[in-house]
């Protein structure tokens, strides 16, 4: 399930098991798009699909947000799904400032497994259609909560990693930042060449 906001409003999160022969009756006058095949009472009925397609077409900019689930499929673990990263770890035990502080090999050594799994995923369908949703539609932004990177190796352009990229590290002492794909990592922790943790 995907919410997508555009200029004219948030498009409601679609379910995948709602039928596209399931339809809403709108009137001209609460349904802020432009619609064509409007009958006699001024009315319209649009299956789930078409009403999101015609959100869209008629948008002069959208945003997407999406978070773990969309990678889900990908076989990348979410953190409090089923299987959840969670379900086994506290988050204050290994990725926090406090847990780095008090253990950076830990944290390393949990990031590092992440890492592992993130390098051997390939993007999904899901990726996939909201590249290619960018390519079709100007002012097209796509917000993610992932670290994996995966929309940007289907081919998203317009992005935002709100949480960064597990593929960047920077250095705790000077601020060096660098892309790192190399998995498994060796030494944990990575060093920085100025002598300092990344």
């Amino acid at each position: 399930m995907i919410g997508i906001g555009t200029d004219r409003g948030f498009v409601p999160p679609i379910p995948s098991s709602t039928s596209s022969t399931s339809s809403t009756s709108f009137t001209s006058s609460s349904f802020p798009h432009k619609l064509t095949g409007l009958n006699d009472t001024n009315t319209v009925r649009l299956s789930d699909l078409d009403q999101a397609r015609a959100w869209l077409a008629s948008a002069r900019s959208i945003a997407v947000l999406t978070g773990a689930g969309i990678s889900a499929e990908s076989g990348i673990p979410t953190f409090r799904g089923p299987g959840g990263l969670w379900n086994n770890h506290r988050p204050e035990d290994l990725a926090t400032p406090q847990a780095f502080a008090r253990n950076p090999k830990l944290s390393w050594e949990w990031y590092d497994w992440r890492r592992q799994r993130v390098s051997a995923a390939k993007p999904n369908p899901g990726h996939g259609a909201l590249a290619s949703l960018e390519s079709q539609a100007a002012g097209f932004t796509l917000i993610t909560q992932n670290v994996d990177g995966l929309h940007r190796a289907a081919g998203s352009r317009n992005l935002i990693e709100l949480h960064g990229s597990i593929w960047r590290i920077r250095c705790l002492d000077c601020g060096r930042e660098v892309e790192n794909r190399a998995v498994p990592l060796s030494p944990l922790p990575p060093g920085c060449a100025c002598g300092g943790l990344m």
